[in-house]
C-alpha cells in the first residue's frame, strides 16, 4: 500500500469517527397503510427544552404532506377574538373564525410546502390585529432578511423592504392597533406603511415613507392609533394622517408633536418604555432595571410650581422586564424574570397610578404573587388575569388579585382571553377553548402526541394518544375527535407498491431522511425535500497549535466551538447574556477580571451560580505590552493570585486554570510565569472586534463595525474549535449598539452551521 493511500485511508477513519453536530429534524416511525397511506413524526429540538414531535400523514406517489399536529411555540388571537393563530418553525397556523379547522395558511411559506425547519430560537412573523395580513423575515444573511407581507385574503407577498435588520428577541416592525399601518425599522432609520395602499397598488417609495431616524424600540402605538417615538429626552405623538406629511419633511423638522421630556437620555441598546392607555403617561426602563412612571408634560419650566415623586422600581441587575400590563384603571403590572443559580424565577409587581394633581410624595410599588409563572394575560373588560405555569393556568381577579379559578393543564405555554369568559389554553399537548361561565373546554388542536397509529376499527383514520386522552381522526385533516378506543393496527413498513426505511445523513439540519422505494418498480426516492443547506466540510488536516497557549481546538474532529465572555470592568448586559445561554442550553466560558470583581460583586456570584466555567482575566484592566508598566513573572503571579482571591472572596468558588490578559497581551515573561501558577493561556481565532467603541472607531477609521455586521462576519469566519470572545459591559465611548444584546442571533448563524458550542474545556479535551 502506497503512502498515499495510507495517509487517505487514515483521514477517511478519523471522518467517520467523528461525531457530527447535533441536527435540529428527525424523523421517526413511518407506518404505511396497505392502500399507500403514511403516517410518521418529526422530531425538532428546541434551544434549552426537550423539544417536540410533530405528526405527519403522506402520500409516496406524489410527496404530498398533511400535518396533523400543532406545537404551540407563539399563538395569538385576532379578527376581534374570533381566530387563532398558532406559530412554530414548521409554519404558521390559523383557524376558522369558529376556531374550528386549524391548518397551515394557505399558500404561506411551510414544512409542507417545502420551506425549510428553522433552526435556533424562533424568529416569529407578525399577524395583523384584523388577522387579514401577517408580516414576516426572509432571512438573506445570518443577521438581514426581507420584511414581506402576505394577504391571506389574496394570496399574495408584498416586498415591503430590503436587508433588514432583525433580531430574535424583537420583531423588527410594529402593528398599528386598527391594523390600518404599521412601522418598521431598516438601517437606523424608521418607515410607516400603509396596508390600504399596498391593496389599492399605489405603495409610495421607501424613500417617502421614512418618518425619522431610529430602530422599533424608539417607537410605541397608543391604544387610540397614534404612534409614539422617544428619542434622547423627547417623546413624539404622531397622528397616522401626519404620515406622509411627516415623510415629505422627514429630515428637516423633528417628526409629529412633541408631548413630554424624560428625565434621562433614552439609549435603545438598555431602555424600553411603555405608553399609558390614555397617552397621558408612560413607563420608562432605564437601563433594564430601573423603572419609572410619570406624565408627560412638553413644558417642564413653564407648569405649575408643584413638586410630585412619581412612582419609582429599582430592580436587581440579575432581573429582566419580560411584560408590562397597563389597563384603563392604571393599575400598572411588571412582570419580571430573575436569574437565580441558573434559573429563571417569576416576579411581578404592581403600582397605582396617582390621580392628575394628588401624586404626593409617597406613591410606591407592591409586589405579587406569581408562583413560577411564564406569562400573564389580562381579559379584554380588565377585570381578570391569567397566569401561565407549567402546571395550567390561575384566574385572578385583577384589582386585588383573588384567586377567581385554577385551570389545570400540564405543559401550558400559553393563555390568551377571546373574551370575558373564553380563552384558548395551549400547551406541549393540547390547544383549548376553556369557556369559564359554563366550565367546558372544546379541544382546537393537538400540539404532539405520546402515540400514534392506524386505527385498527376505522380504515383510513388515525389513532393518538394525548396525555390521558384518546382522539381518531381522518389524515387529510387534523380534525380530532375524543374516542375511548386506542385500538390500533400493527404497524409496517411496506405496502404492495413501497417500502420505506430510515436514512441516516452524514451533515446538515436533519439527522435523517425517509426514503422511499418501489416494490414494483426500479429506483428510490426521499418522501421530501433534502435541507436546502449543508454544513461547510471539515479540513483535510488538522492546524499547529503552540504548546504554551490555546488559541483554537481541532479543526478536523468535531464541529464545535466556544463562545468566551470577558468581563472587564462593568456589568451591561450580563443579565441578558446568562439568560440567553439559559433559554439555549449552553454551558459558555466566562473571563472576569478584578476590577469587575471589586465593582460587581453580586455579578461575579451570579456568573458562579450560573453553572458556567469561569477563568481569570487578571487583577486589572491595563495593557500589559504598553512599555511603561514593568510586567515581570513575580507582576504576574500576584496578579493571579489576587484575582482567585477576590473572586472566592465574592462568590466561594474557585476559578479555573485557564486564564487571558487583559486584551489578549501576549509576551514570554507573560506565559512562562502563569504556566508557573499551573494556568493555561487561552487565546482566540476570532476577533469579532466588539470591543471597538465610537472613540477608538473615530480615531481607527474602519475599525468600528455595527453589531448585525459582525454577526455575519463572525459566522462566516467560524471554523471547528473556533473560540469567539465577547465583550460584557461598554467599551470606552459606548457603541451604536453592543454584540451581547444580539447573542441569540449569532448563536442561531452558528448553530445553522452546524455547531455545538460548549466551554473551552471541552475544546481542550476534543483536541488532541
Amino acid at each position: 500500500m502506497t503512502k498515499t493511500r495510507v495517509y487517505i485511508l487514515i483521514i477517511t477513519l478519523l471522518t467517520i469517527a467523528v461525531p457530527m453536530a447535533t441536527a435540529d429534524l428527525e424523523f421517526i416511525g413511518p407506518d404505511i397503510t396497505t392502500d399507500d397511506r403514511l403516517l410518521f413524526t418529526a422530531r425538532v429540538d428546541i434551544p434549552g427544552e426537550d423539544g417536540y414531535d410533530t405528526l405527519f400523514a403522506g402520500e409516496p406517489k406524489t410527496g404530498e404532506l398533511v400535518q396533523l399536529t400543532f406545537y404551540p411555540e407563539s399563538i395569538a388571537i385576532l379578527d376581534d377574538g374570533r381566530r387563532l393563530q398558532v406559530r412554530n418553525r414548521f409554519g404558521v397556523f390559523m383557524t376558522d373564525r369558529d376556531f374550528t379547522n386549524l391548518a397551515p395558511v394557505a399558500d404561506f411559506p411551510s414544512f409542507v410546502r417545502g420551506s425549510a425547519v428553522q433552526q435556533g430560537r424562533l424568529v416569529d412573523s407578525r399577524p395583523s390585529p384584523d388577522g387579514t395580513m401577517i408580516l414576516y423575515l426572509s432571512p438573506t444573511t445570518p443577521a438581514r432578511g426581507d420584511l414581506i407581507l402576505f394577504d391571506l385574503a389574496k394570496k399574495t407577498e408584498t416586498l415591503v423592504a430590503r436587508s433588514v435588520e432583525y433580531s430574535v428577541d424583537s420583531f423588527p416592525a410594529r402593528w398599528s392597533p386598527d391594523s390600518r399601518y404599521f412601522v418598521y425599522s431598516r438601517a437606523e432609520n424608521l418607515f410607516y406603511f400603509s396596508s390600504e395602499q399596498v391593496r389599492a397598488g399605489r405603495v409610495p417609495d421607501e424613500s417617502w415613507r421614512q418618518v425619522g431616524k431610529g430602530r422599533i424600540s424608539h417607537v410605541r402605538w397608543s391604544a387610540n392609533g397614534s404612534l409614539y417615538v422617544l428619542r434622547d429626552r423627547s417623546m413624539y405623538r404622531i397622528m397616522p394622517e401626519e404620515f406622509f406629511t411627516q415623510a415629505i419633511y422627514s429630515g428637516i423638522v423633528p417628526p409629529g408633536t412633541m408631548v413630554g421630556k424624560t428625565p434621562f437620555p433614552y439609549d435603545p441598546n438598555f431602555d424600553s418604555f411603555w405608553i399609558s392607555p390614555d397617552g397621558a403617561k408612560v413607563l420608562l426602563c432605564k437601563d433594564g432595571r430601573n423603572i419609572f412612571l410619570y406624565r408627560l408634560d412638553p413644558d417642564d419650566y413653564g407648569r405649575e410650581a408643584t413638586i410630585s415623586a412619581m412612582p419609582y422600581l429599582f430592580l436587581q441587575g440579575n432581573t429582566l422586564v419580560s411584560q408590562v400590563i397597563w389597563p384603563a384603571s392604571d393599575e400598572v403590572t411588571i412582570f419580571t424574570g430573575s436569574l437565580r443559580n441558573g434559573k429563571r424565577i417569576a416576579g411581578a409587581y404592581r403600582i397605582k397610578v396617582p390621580a392628575k394633581g394628588n401624586e404626593g410624595l409617597s406613591a410606591t410599588f407592591k409586589e405579587l404573587a406569581v408562583g413560577n409563572a411564564s406569562s400573564l394575560a389580562i381579559a379584554p373588560d380588565e377585570t381578570r388575569i391569567a397566569i401561565v405555569g407549567p402546571d395550567g393556568v390561575e384566574i385572578r381577579h385583577y384589582e386585588d388579585w383573588r384567586l377567581d379559578t385554577k385551570l389545570p393543564a400540564p405543559g401550558a405555554l400559553h393563555a390568551l382571553w377571546v373574551a370575558r369568559d373564553r380563552l384558548v389554553v395551549a400547551g406541549s399537548s393540547l390547544i383549548e377553548l376553556v369557556n369559564l361561565a359554563e366550565s367546558t373546554r372544546t379541544l382546537i388542536g393537538v400540539g404532539q402526541a405520546k402515540q400514534y397509529g392506524w386505527s385498527s376499527t376505522k380504515p383510513g383514520s388515525a389513532v393518538i394518544k394525548v396525555a390521558d386522552q384518546t382522539f381518531i381522526g381522518p389524515t387529510t385533516t387534523a380534525a380530532w375527535e375524543k374516542t375511548q378506543d386506542f385500538g390500533v393496527a400493527p404497524s409496517s413498513s411496506s405496502s404492495a407498491n413501497y417500502r420505506v426505511y430510515m436514512d441516516t445523513l452524514s451533515a446538515g439540519a436533519y439527522r435523517n431522511m425517509i426514503m422511499v422505494r418501489s416494490a414494483k418498480g426500479l429506483g428510490t426516492t426521499s418522501l421530501l425535500p433534502p435541507p436546502s443547506r449543508s454544513y461547510k466540510p471539515f479540513p483535510d488536516r488538522d492546524e499547529a497549535r503552540d504548546p504554551t497557549m490555546f488559541n483554537h481546538g481541532s479543526r478536523i474532529r468535531r464541529r464545535e466551538l466556544s463562545l468566551v465572555f470577558d468581563a472587564y470592568d462593568s456589568a451591561e448586559g450580563l443579565a441578558k447574556v446568562l439568560d440567553t445561554l439559559r433559554l439555549y442550553g449552553l454551558r459558555a466560558t466566562f473571563f472576569v477580571n478584578g476590577e469587575f470583581i471589586r465593582r460587581n460583586p453580586g455579578a461575579a456570584k451570579l456568573i458562579a451560580e450560573s453553572g458556567h466555567e469561569v477563568g481569570n482575566l487578571f487583577f486589572s484592566a491595563f495593557d500589559a505590552t504598553d512599555a511603561r508598566y514593568r510586567v515581570d513573572a513575580e507582576f504576574v503571579k500576584r496578579g493571579l493570585a489576587r484575582t482567585e482571591d477576590e473572586y472566592f472572596a465574592a462568590t466561594g468558588s474557585e476559578l479555573s486554570l485557564i486564564w487571558h490578559p487583559p486584551y489578549y497581551a501576549t509576551s514570554s515573561t507573560l506565559l512562562e510565569a502563569a504556566t508557573q501558577m499551573n494556568y493555561l493561556y487561552v487565546g482566540r481565532d476570532i476577533d469579532p472586534m466588539d470591543w471597538v467603541g465610537r472613540y477608538q472607531g473615530s480615531l481607527s477609521q474602519g475599525l468600528y463595525s455595527p453589531t448585525h455586521d459582525i454577526v455575519e462576519n463572525t459566522s462566516v469566519a467560524a471554523a471547528p474549535g473556533s473560540i469567539i470572545p465577547i465583550r460584557i459591559g461598554s467599551p470606552e465611548g459606548g457603541r451604536h449598539d453592543y454584540l451581547f444584546n444580539e447573542l441569540a442571533l449569532l448563536i442561531n448563524a452558528l448553530m445553522a452551521e452546524g455547531y455545538d458550542i460548549v466551554p473551552v474545556s471541552r475544546l481542550m479535551e476534543h483536541a488532541e
